[in-house]
Formats: structure tokens, sequence, C-alpha cells
């Protein structure tokens, strides 16, 4: 969710649901729904909602969102829960100098089963020097995970470049957006410790975008009544894919996705640099269909 919330919103303007001049000075829709299933071959299903809604704006120029995410993961691996999921509650505000945000989620399979399967973070950031396209930000990001045994907050300085065809943040998240040509982009997110996402995208239309992708991603789920309440499950795989998207209209479009996954494995540890077992699911093709409601 934050990946994906904060991605959006550096780059609400290049959002064009209908292809047309107008659109894309709309920026970031109001409202969102994102419904998409995957199946797999070795017999894992994922189903995923997501619902983002602008609430207001604070002096005309910070507008605040929330984003609701519901994720469920079901798989027949043995030693493995049956069904996973991820629930969770994320609000931001964005502007050109400001970024707040704060996640409540439990990510689980017994979601808010108890305090032990919740997960809170936050961050604030504010940009404290520019110079034409470069910029820096200083800002600080906390969570209720432990961090060298503690619960403490991080300072850190982001960096941002952007000009008319190429922007690069890079901090908690790091963004790479850049318009190749006319019809085709390719961007690239990073978020700590281990979750790369990258596409290639080319628009032979203006209402259709086709291209591959790549991610390495890993999950973290609290498993309920664990009796070792600082073990964690990590899924943790690779995927490669190619897939098309498509606005039918205005306030609508789908989106399909095939792929293959040559590394699959779930693994359990106190953190995900400390692995204390690891079970190989096995290499698998998918295919993810989807489709989204927007309304400006």
């Amino acid at each position: 969710v934050l990946i994906v919330s904060i991605y959006g919103a550096l780059h609400a303007e290049e959002a064009k649901p209908d292809g047309s001049a107008d659109s894309k000075k709309r920026g970031r829709p109001a409202h969102t729904f994102d419904f998409s299933t995957t199946g797999y071959d070795g017999g894992e299903s994922h189903l995923r909602a997501a619902l983002d809604d602008r609430l207001f704006t604070v002096g005309g120029d910070l507008p605040v969102y929330n984003t609701l995410k519901f994720d469920r993961l079901t798989t027949d691996m043995e030693g493995i829960p049956s069904s996973l999921y991820t629930v969770s509650d994320t609000v931001m505000a964005m502007s050109d100098d400001i970024l707040l945000f704060g996640m409540v989620s439990s990510p689980s399979d017994k979601p808010f089963n108890s305090m032990d399967e919740v997960l809170m973070m936050g961050a604030a950031s504010k940009r404290v020097w520019q110079n034409g396209s470069h910029s820096l930000s200083a800002a600080v990001f906390m969570s209720s995970t432990k961090y060298w045994g503690y619960y403490i907050p991080i300072p850190f300085m982001s960096y941002r470049y952007k000009d008319e065809s190429f922007t690069a943040s890079f901090g908690v998240p790091s963004m790479i957006f850049w318009k190749l040509a006319q019809r085709t982009t390719f961007r690239f997110t990073y978020f700590p410790m281990m979750n790369f996402e990258s596409a290639l995208q080319w628009s032979p239309l203006p209402f259709i975008t086709i291209g591959p992708e790549f991610a390495f991603m890993q999950t973290k789920y609290y498993i309920a009544n664990r009796a070792d309440k600082e073990q964690n499950l990590y899924k943790r795989y690779i995927s490669l894919a190619f897939g098309i998207q498509s606005y039918i209209n205005s306030f609508s479009g789908i989106y399909l996705k095939a792929g293959y996954i040559p590394y699959n494995v779930y693994v359990t540890g106190t953190s995900s640099m400390e692995m204390h077992g690891t079970r190989d699911a096995g290499s698998e093709f998918f295919i993810t269909g989807g489709f989204r409601f927007f309304l400006f």
C-alpha cells in the first residue's frame, strides 16, 4: 500500500484514463476501487481489493487520502496456514514540500486476533533544499518493528530529481519514473528490505499499455498464537511477467498479467535477514486478471 500510494501521488500528473488532454490535467482520482485475482498452477490463489479515497484538502494544496486494502493468499503448503491475510488502512497527505503517512496493518492468518498480529508504521518528511530539478528532504520513519532490539525512529535524508521526462527519488521508498519516448516509460520502486518492482511499458494506443514486468517481493506475516512472538513467516518470491492494461472509458479499466515464478519460498525467522527454516513452494506459472473504477 505504501509503495503504490506514494508512487501514485508522485506521478498523479501522468494519469490518463481516457487518453485525452483534459484527463491528464485531472491528476489522481478522488476515488479508486481496484480488484484482482491470481491463479497459480501450483495450487495457490491470490485475491486483492483496495479502496482509495481523497478525504479532504488542507490549505488548498495538501490533499489527504485514505487507502483500505484486503489481501488473501490461499495455499496448500504443508506447515503453512491455508489462508494468509493482509488487512490495512493507510492515511497519507502529500504536497510538493511535505509528506505525512500512517498505517495500521494486520498481515496474519487471523487478522487483528491480538496486538501481536498488528503492524503500525508512520513517516514524515519536509523538503529542506531545492536547486532547479534537485531537492533534498529531511525525513523520519518509525514502526512497531524492533530495530537493533529497540523501537526507535529512524531519521534519513531523501533526494529527488525531476524534469519533464525523468523522476528519481532515493529514500524510503526509492523510485524511478523515466519517459523513454512519447509512448514508452520505465518505472522502478524499492522498499526495504527486499521489495523491488520494475516495468517497461509501451502504449501502442492512448488507452492500451503493454510490457514486461519484474518483481522480487517479500511479505511478512504474524502467525496467530505462535509460541515465540518474535518469530515471523515470510513469503519471498521472484516474478517475471508480461502485462496488458486498458482503459474502457474515463471511469474504468481492466488489466491482465501472465508470468512465471522461478523462485518461491516460505521462510521463518525473527527478521528478514535471520532465516531459521525454509520451505520451497516450487516454481509455477500464474495469471492475474483485475479491474479498476475511478471517479474524479
